[in-house]
């Protein structure tokens, strides 16, 4: 038996979904995420011409995934849940995460032709990460918002955040999605490191 690409996909879609990602959300939530990430036509993502065209597919699938959250888990029906907004930062972060992994995973970057969109991609967004970016961010003429979790990650912040980080990514002379690289973790590596 020889592998085929959606075994590929499979493993970036589940692995994209670490209980840290969905912690604290509804059950089921991790099941409607990989089910709408294995939908996906890598094919598609890696066409995209241009960084409106992607913004835009970006922010589509971001929207159909949190509404499909809320429907799916039944979160409705909660008072904690009552609003589907409160999927909007999770959702974003799982298809950050997955657009993330596929372009770092050697064979899909090859076989959907991801290196095109390497420059629109965002940097996925969670404590580490958006910790380090509002350090940053203080001695700037624009400092971000302080960070109160993906539960309250709205698209207005988020693009805050991201257009920060692509300025931030631009001087270091990186992609903004190796940002994640950088920060990810960081206090934890540094300890690790032989003295």
């Amino acid at each position: 038996m020889s592998l085929k690409i959606k075994h590929y996909v499979e493993r970036i879609a589940v692995t994209a979904l670490l209980a840290s990602t969905l912690r604290a959300y509804p059950k089921r939530t991790g099941d409607v995420v990989a089910r709408y990430l294995l939908s996906f036509d890598l094919r598609k993502i890696g066409n995209i011409k241009s960084k409106r065209k992607f913004e835009i597919w970006l922010n589509e699938h971001t929207n159909s995934l949190c509404q499909m959250i809320w429907k799916k888990t039944k979160a409705g029906r909660s008072p904690k849940w009552d609003e589907s907004e409160l999927f909007w930062g999770v959702s974003r972060k799982a298809l950050n995460i997955f657009l993330m992994s596929a372009l770092y995973h050697r064979v899909l970057y090859r076989e959907y032709g991801l290196s095109r969109i390497e420059k629109y991609l965002e940097v996925p967004l969670d404590r580490d990460v958006a910790s380090k970016l509002w350090k940053n961010s203080k001695s700037s003429d624009a400092p971000l918002p302080k960070w109160q979790g993906i539960k309250s990650l709205t698209p207005k912040i988020s693009i805050q955040y991201q257009e920060f980080a692509h300025n931030y990514a631009r001087d270091k002379k990186i992609q903004r999605v190796q940002i994640d690289f950088l920060f990810w973790r960081q206090e934890a590596r540094e300890h690790a490191r032989p003295h």
